[in-house]
């Protein structure tokens, strides 16, 4: 009797490639402002800090806090729309 599975490869690939924990915390504190600022003078208002780590639905996601508000974004929304400009002088 042979086993069917035999020489069977199965992988499996994530393809929700979001954050590791170690990309989402070495962005921990790291200064961003949305794509659609980045050419608008730099005021309080147009800064966000990436400031918190969240696991949700299998998938993690970085807080970031804006004057006023704050924010959730998958690996996909935050490299769409946010640049970090933090200066690592």
């Amino acid at each position: 009797m042979t086993n069917e599975n035999e020489g069977l490869n199965i992988q499996f690939f994530n393809l929700n490639a979001g954050f590791t924990l170690e990309e989402a915390t070495k962005l921990i504190y790291q200064e961003v402002v949305k794509k659609e600022d980045l050419n608008k003078p730099k005021i309080i208002e147009n800064i966000g800090i990436v400031s918190g780590v969240l696991a949700l639905n299998d998938e993690l996601e970085v807080v970031v806090q804006f004057y006023g508000e704050m924010q959730q974004y998958i690996k996909e929304e935050f490299e769409n729309q946010l640049a970090i400009t933090t200066n690592d002088d």
